[in-house]
């Protein structure tokens, strides 16, 4: 595949010392810079989900256009699983450094020490680089916030709704950089997912976190005047092999095509534009 980043020249290709200086080049940037909550407008791809699979992304970034021809969330967990993590954080952490104002990256339950010890990034570090090198990067994405909010409308975050979250304020007042906790308002915003046939919050199948209701989902955005909520939740968008799950106003799905190369999923971008909340779904 013609990779993007050699065609466009965003760089040469990764290297432990080049990784490194792109960590403490991120970390200084971002330190008192970004909130836990981050706001975007205009036309908007968003990206789900790509874990590791990264001749996916950058089959996405070929088909769609790098910034700045295009603005760009990511809507976490780009590292585990797949075999080449290392280079979609460099990838995109290169991005964002280089037009901050046209790629948020938000964070993903993966993006965490805790799980991406146990899912494939460390030991892809351990065999192509150090775990040392594994440390400074989770430390990088300890400063990454946990969710966007696209031209005023649609919330994007990679799990759900919390208990703790009753206003978007409460998102804007984390502190970064931060870990993600066993409980509490980010480890809801990364693990909890949405179950359109329950009241109230739950416990999790999963062991963390909460499910939630519609009824926590519509008194959470007519509070906040939003209208979608957009997440990275991937069991149903697996399950019916599409990449896509619209549950009224809850929009789940998943990018990376073949996922694990066990699913046989589509794999499916979002293009939200200022002019409407819902979005066009395009493929990968």
């Amino acid at each position: 595949h013609p990779l993007c980043l050699h065609m466009e020249g965003v760089t040469e290709g990764w290297s432990t010392d080049k990784l490194e200086k792109l960590c403490f080049d991120c970390t200084d940037t971002f330190d008192g810079a970004e909130k836990g909550l981050v706001h975007i407008e205009g036309e908007v791809v968003v990206i789900s989900n790509i874990h590791g699979q990264y001749v996916d992304l950058c089959k996405i970034f070929d088909t769609y256009g790098l910034p700045p021809r295009r603005k760009y969330v990511i809507l976490g967990d780009f590292v585990d699983y797949g075999s080449q993590s290392i280079e979609c954080f460099y990838l995109l952490f290169s991005l964002k450094l280089q037009y901050p104002e046209y790629v948020c990256i938000i964070r993903g339950n993966h993006e965490c020490a805790a799980i991406n010890r146990i899912y494939g990034f460390y030991d892809e570090c351990r065999k192509r680089c150090n775990t040392e090198l594994w440390k400074t990067m989770n430390n990088c994405l300890n400063y990454l916030p946990v969710a966007v909010i696209i031209n005023d409308k649609v919330l994007c975050v990679h799990g759900g709704l919390s208990p703790d979250l009753k206003v978007v304020k409460d998102i804007e007042e984390i502190q970064l950089p931060t870990e993600v906790g066993d409980s509490g308002i980010i480890t809801d915003i990364l693990w909890s997912s949405y179950c359109p046939t329950s009241c109230g919050f739950h416990e999790s199948p999963r062991g963390v976190s909460y499910t939630y209701g519609s009824d926590v989902l519509e008194t959470f955005l007519l509070n906040n005047h939003l209208e979608v909520l957009c997440n990275g939740t991937k069991a149903e968008p697996l399950s019916n092999k599409t990449g896509l799950s619209v549950q009224g106003k809850v929009i789940s799905f998943i990018s990376a095509p073949n996922y694990c190369g066990e699913f046989y999923n589509k794999g499916v971008v979002l293009l939200f534009t200022p002019e409407k909340s819902q979005p066009s779904f395009l493929p990968v």
